[in-house]
C-alpha cells in the first residue's frame, strides 16, 4: 500500500510540474503574440496579416488549454474573419488591340468572380477590331472585358512609392506611361482609382510584376504582347519610409503586332 501511494505521489508531482511547464508555455505564447502585435502596429500602422497571426496563436492556445483542463471551450476565440489580407482585385480590365478585325475567346483562371461586364459565360466571346473595340454576339461594343472577383493571389508591398496626395495624378501619369499603358489607359485607370486615392492624405504604391503568372489569362488567340500592370494600394496618414520600386522590367513590353494589355488593383486594408 506504501508502495502505491508513493507511484500516486509521484505521479500527481509530475502532473503539477507538467501543468506548471505548459502554462509557461501559454504565457510565452501570448507574450509572444502581444509582442508581434505590437510590431505591426508600429511598423506598418494597421496590422498587416495579423488576423493569420492570431489565428495560428489562438490553435496552438487552445490546444494546449485543453490539454490542461481537458475543457473544450476555447480560451482564445479564433476570428470571424479568417481571410483577412485576401483582397477583392478591383476593377481588372483588359483591352485588345488585333492587327486586324478577330474573334476571340478569353478566359480567366483561378478568379472567384463578384462581377463581370459584359457578362461571363465560361469566357467572353467578342469581336476585336484594331481601334480597340469589342463587340459581343448582340453587337453591343464596349471599350474593354471588366472583372471583379478574388484569387488566390497575395500582394507583396514591401517595395513601392509613398506618394501625397497632391502627387497622386501626376505620379501615375508618369509611372503608367513609362510601363507602357496609352493615354487612353492611363485616362481610365486615373478616373477609377483616384477618388479612392484621395480619402487618403498618403498612398503606398505597390506595382505588382508577379500577379499575372498568379491570375492567368487564356486567349483563344494569342497575343504577340502582353502587359499587365496591378497595383496594390495602401491608404496611410503619414509618410513611410520603404523601397522604391524599380520598375525597369515593364520596358520589356513593346505595342507590336496583337496587343492585349490588362490593368487592376487592391486595396490592403
Amino acid at each position: 500500500m506504501k508502495n502505491l501511494n508513493n507511484k500516486e505521489e509521484v505521479l500527481n508531482n509530475n502532473n503539477k510540474d507538467r501543468k506548471k511547464r505548459t502554462g509557461l508555455k501559454i504565457c510565452c505564447i501570448i507574450l509572444v503574440f502581444i509582442i508581434i502585435t505590437l510590431v505591426s502596429i508600429i511598423v506598418f500602422e494597421f496590422p498587416m496579416g495579423l488576423c493569420d497571426i492570431y489565428e495560428g496563436t489562438a490553435k496552438i492556445v487552445n490546444e494546449i488549454y485543453t490539454e490542461i483542463t481537458g475543457d473544450t471551450n476555447k480560451l482564445m476565440p479564433l476570428p470571424i474573419i479568417v481571410e483577412y489580407g485576401v483582397g477583392v482585385d478591383d476593377k481588372p480590365v483588359i483591352y485588345l488591340y488585333p492587327e486586324k478585325e478577330i474573334d476571340i475567346e478569353v478566359k480567366l483562371n483561378n478568379v472567384d468572380f463578384t462581377a463581370t461586364y459584359p457578362q461571363y459565360n465560361n469566357g467572353w466571346k467578342v469581336k476585336a477590331k484594331p481601334n480597340g473595340v469589342l463587340v459581343d454576339r448582340n453587337n453591343r461594343e464596349y471599350n474593354y472585358l471588366y472583372w471583379e472577383g478574388y484569387s488566390d493571389y497575395n500582394s507583396d508591398i514591401s517595395k513601392g512609392f509613398v506618394v501625397a496626395k497632391e502627387d497622386y495624378i501626376s505620379f501615375f501619369e508618369e509611372k503608367l506611361e513609362y510601363v507602357g499603358m496609352s493615354d487612353r489607359e492611363v485616362c481610365d485607370f486615373i478616373s477609377y482609382w483616384l477618388p479612392i486615392c484621395n480619402q487618403y492624405d498618403y498612398m503606398l504604391i505597390s506595382f505588382q510584376k508577379d500577379y499575372s503568372e498568379k491570375v492567368k489569362i487564356d486567349y483563344s488567340i494569342k497575343p504577340n504582347n502582353e502587359l499587365v500592370v496591378f497595383v496594390a494600394f495602401k491608404g496611410l496618414n503619414k509618410p513611410l519610409d520603404i523601397e522604391e520600386q524599380d520598375l525597369s522590367s515593364y520596358k520589356e513590353f513593346k505595342r507590336e503586332g496583337f496587343v492585349a494589355v490588362e490593368w487592376g488593383g487592391e486595396i490592403i486594408k
